[in-house]
């Protein structure tokens, strides 16, 4: 049976409550790195919405520790291209090895953050899977 899983949206007007809400009973984790390696150029009109992008990411992260061999850390470096749609047209991934790297591809190109204007926009994540 197939599953399909619903993108992990973030609305540019979501309550910190129900940020926090998202995070109850979830172990603590601490944030990946998340840069943006460019950026939109919008004269008008909705912005990136990077801070939303940056708390998908992470909690995107939390869910990468799956990914990961047991009993064996790994670092994993990647970068998420955003389109304007929101969506994530593309993810790089430099990884100890290929099922690792699939699995946070996979798993990263889930993220969606709320539609915005100009220029595709690539964020870097690092994690310690």
């Amino acid at each position: 049976m197939l599953r399909l899983r619903p993108s992990l949206r973030i609305a540019a007007l979501a309550s910190p409550v129900l940020a926090a809400a998202c995070h109850a009973g979830a172990p603590p984790v601490d944030p990946p790195h998340a840069e943006a390696a460019t950026t939109a150029s919008t004269s008008e009109g909705r912005a990136f919405p990077r801070e939303d992008a940056r708390t998908a990411l992470a909690a995107a992260a939390r869910g990468l520790r799956s990914c990961g061999v047991e009993g064996r850390a790994e670092d994993v470096v990647a970068d998420v291209r955003f389109e304007p749609s929101g969506g994530v047209s593309a993810v790089d991934v430099d990884g100890p090895d290929a099922d690792t790297r699939a699995c946070v591809r996979g798993k990263l190109a889930e993220v969606a953050v709320t539609p915005f204007d100009g220029r595709p926009v690539t964020m870097q994540i690092r994690v310690r899977l």
